[in-house]
């Protein structure tokens, strides 16, 4: 499984804990920081500060992690890519990592296209235990439904 602190990086390194904006932030005060970095600090620094300033990437990585904005870029017919027709979206309401309006937002979005969407918030569950389908059926089993 990838890690979620991996998101925002470029694929030759494991894990990255910057985005852009971390970027910008660390060029634009590079000479204030800079009595406080080592040798070593400092050539990672330029490095990342080189990385980002030139090229798009992360950006686009941003754009991608963002469902909302593909999605309203999509009914709004500015999305050339095609959604899939059915969707299923479990939330645990003990998840620790996202708020269940994430879901539900995405639910909505989904629904403002037009698509068919399963939704439901899995009660007293953290974040993936509702992978063994304790209280509403496994992802298989959703599958076969649709295959029928």
């Amino acid at each position: 499984m990838v890690s979620e602190n991996n998101a925002f990086g470029f694929a030759d390194e494991s894990v990255v804990h910057f985005s852009a904006s971390v970027g910008k932030v660390l060029k634009d005060n590079y000479e204030k920081y800079l009595s406080l970095m080592t040798e070593e600090e400092k050539a990672e620094v330029d490095l990342w500060i080189e990385q980002v300033s030139d090229n798009r990437f992360l950006e686009y990585q941003t754009y991608l992690m963002n469902p909302m904005a593909i999605l309203f870029a999509h009914k709004e017919g500015k999305q050339e890519t095609k959604l899939p027709k059915h969707w299923r979206i479990r939330y645990g309401s003990a998840d620790e990592h996202t708020s269940f309006t994430i879901g539900y937002n995405v639910a909505l979005a989904l629904w403002a296209n037009g698509l068919d969407v399963d939704y439901a918030m899995v009660w007293d569950m953290p974040h993936g235990d509702e992978l063994e389908g304790k209280s509403t059926g496994t992802f298989t089993e959703w599958v076969e439904s649709l295959l029928k």
